[in-house]
This record gives structure tokens, sequence and C-alpha cells, in this order.
């Protein structure tokens, strides 16, 4: 008998069924890119779209007034030396606008003198506009007090006055008012 030699055997073929077979190539977008690449950008440039028109027009918020240290601050920028701050004097006797009054005691560069600066806050254009003819009666009484005339200066939500001021204080307080968050009151007529 023979002893089969390996050569002699038949030769069995096996198919591996892990064996890689050639990938099938997707088809590709006209531009050489495949679908889900289109796909993510048409999908995020829709939601960019949406978002931004879905919100509306876009309106700043109204400039949020600042406090009486913006005030001072700004004064101070401008040359202005505030010796004395006193809460609560409006400058006239039986005013009920001593809640929201403070005076400045205030001396500009170069001057010797001391002006007070009477500063009154508003919280809302309507009592600005309610307390208008309490501040001139204040003003005025204050005006008669002491024998001077009187400057005012009003920026909402504030107003201010003083009496004999130099036209550099005038300025400042003009400036400081404004830059602390009001808007120029329109003209009142006399």
């Amino acid at each position: 008998m023979r002893i089969p030699t390996r050569k002699s055997q038949p030769r069995l073929v096996s198919r591996n069924r892990h064996t890689p077979r050639p990938e099938a190539k997707l088809p590709e977008h006209r531009h050489g890119r495949d679908n889900g690449c289109v796909l993510r950008k048409t999908v995020a440039f829709t939601l960019v779209a949406l978002l931004l028109t879905g919100c509306g027009v876009f309106t700043a918020p109204p400039p949020t007034a600042g406090d009486h240290t913006d005030i001072v601050g700004a004064l101070v920028r401008r040359g202005m030396t505030v010796t004395t701050q006193v809460s609560g004097d409006p400058g006239c006797e039986n005013s009920a606008l001593h809640s929201n009054a403070v005076r400045y005691d205030v001396r500009p560069a170069g001057d010797t003198n001391t002006y007070a600066v009477y500063v009154f806050g508003w919280k809302s254009q309507a009592t600005f506009d309610s307390d208008k003819p309490a501040f001139d009666a204040c003003v005025e009484a204050h005006a008669q007090t002491t024998q001077g005339s009187a400057q005012t200066v009003e920026h909402l939500p504030w107003r201010a006055y003083g009496i004999g001021w130099p036209t550099a204080l005038n300025t400042a307080v003009d400036a400081a008012l404004t830059e602390a968050g009001g808007i120029p009151a329109p003209v009142q007529p006399e």
C-alpha cells in the first residue's frame, strides 16, 4: 500500500468568507463631494437662515442711565473738583423732590470759588415729565432766595441747576449729564 503524499492528494479550495472584496464606490456628487456632505451643509445653512430671520429685526436696547457716581466721574474728567456731596438737598424748602436730589459743591479748574450743583434723577419718562413743574418751582424759589440767575441743564433722566455758574462749569454739567445716560431734553417753551 501506498502512503499518499501530499502531492498526490487532491487540493481542496476553500473560500474564506472574510476575504476582502473590492469595495463598491458610492456615487459621487458632480462636484466630487459625497451626498452626505452636501446634505449637512444644506441643513446647517437652513438652520442659520432660520435663526437669523426667526429672531426678527434686531433692535438695540435703549441706553441705560448711569448713576450719580457716573456724573461725579464725568465732572472730574472735565477738570472739575467735587468738594462736597449732600444727598437729599434739593436747594429749596418744602419740595417733594428731596428724595431724588443731590447737591455737589464743585470748583472748576483755575477757579477759587465753589458752586452748588443740584442734580435730580428720575426713573421714568413719565415722572421726568410730570415733575417738571415742581423742578421749575424749586429752581425759581432757590433763585429768589439767593438773588441770582439760575442755569438749568436737562438730559433725561437728569435735571440740574445752580446759581452763577461759569461757562466751563455749565459745559461740564451738560456733558456729565449727557454722558451719564441721558438724551437732550426737548426745549421747553417759556
